[in-house]
């Protein structure tokens, strides 16, 4: 199944996504499937604020960390109503599942990967599914 172009991003803080937010804006990149994670001690409600405008669905995934937030609450706080509204999807059984829901959508625009640096390897694992590392490719 196509899954169509994803771009891994490792923004995991407030400076990170706002040159993420800016490259998107430079690209006149707008309405991006947005998979999202974080740690709970990163300023993640203003990661959010930043990159809300340019989400069309959010797809939330715990990192593999044991300071990752509960999606939950990452969850509640996108549907408060103080952010742009985006639909959400929560993938509580991790990354395996989001993989399966990416290759079953009918959905081939841009999807973004970002909020977490373990979030971004783990989904670029599973996509790629090779054992070696990537630079170990480069000669």
């Amino acid at each position: 199944a196509v899954i169509g172009d994803v771009l891994f991003d490792a923004a995991h803080n407030p400076d990170g996504m706002k040159a993420l937010v800016d490259y998107l804006e430079l690209a006149k990149l707008t309405a991006v499937r947005m998979v999202f994670g974080v740690v709970g001690d990163k300023c993640w409600q203003e990661m959010i604020k930043l990159i809300a405008p340019r989400v069309s669905e959010w797809h939330l995934v715990r990192p593999m960390s044991s300071r990752a937030l509960e999606l939950a609450k990452v969850a509640d706080f996108i549907s408060c109503g103080e952010i742009k509204s985006a639909p959400v999807k929560i993938y509580s059984d991790g990354v395996e599942s989001l993989i399966a829901s990416m290759q079953s959508s009918s959905y081939h625009g841009l999807t973004l990967v970002a909020g977490s640096i373990y979030l971004t390897g783990a989904v670029r694992y599973q996509l790629v599914n090779e054992d070696r590392p990537l630079w170990s490719r480069i000669k």
